[in-house]
């Protein structure tokens, strides 16, 4: 797992609209932000997702783990398995998050259910209170979404709530 360093900027995430895109965003196709390090940290910590050369693979486990979402799983063939499941550096967390075939897959998983709403004219997510739910086990959060949390729980900070 990488981890960068901080820059003079890092305070800017805390302003305007700069907090929304912090909290939950899109990356290219893939989930980031203060949710999408936790996902990864969680998917990576419960073993759904192991390491494999340099990139990740689903764990017999993960895979039932995430079909029992309903999520329909990409399936890697062999010349794609590379971009699969690989880390992608958050910029602003500075901390990695997943990219690569099945992290899109889970993000238009969630968009589908509404588990994670998209804001007007943002790359800014919502985290809803179904999406919550259901994430809980890999996210490290309470059903109900938090406003704040504490770093150790491994929970994104000032997700806003919404009814799913």
């Amino acid at each position: 797992m990488k981890r960068a360093e901080r820059g003079a900027s890092e305070g800017k995430w805390e302003q305007g609209a700069y907090k929304p895109l912090k909290a939950a965003r899109s990356c290219y196709s893939h989930l980031a932000g203060e949710l999408g390090v936790a996902l990864y940290e969680g998917l990576l910590a419960r073993g759904t997702i192991v390491p494999c050369d340099g990139r990740y693979a689903l764990s017999e486990s993960g895979r039932a783990e995430l079909a029992a979402l309903g999520l329909d799983l990409p399936v890697p063939g062999a010349a794609a398995a590379r971009r699969y499941a690989y880390a992608c550096l958050d910029w602003s967390e500075r901390r990695d998050h997943l990219a690569g075939t099945l992290a899109t897959a889970l993000l238009d998983h969630a968009l589908e259910r509404h588990w994670l709403r998209r804001v007007a004219g943002s790359r800014a997510l919502t985290l809803t209170t179904s999406g919550a739910k259901a994430l809980a086990p890999w996210i490290g959060m309470p059903v109900q979404p938090a406003l704040s949390t504490n770093a150790a729980a491994r929970a994104p900070a000032q997700l806003a709530s919404q009814p799913a």
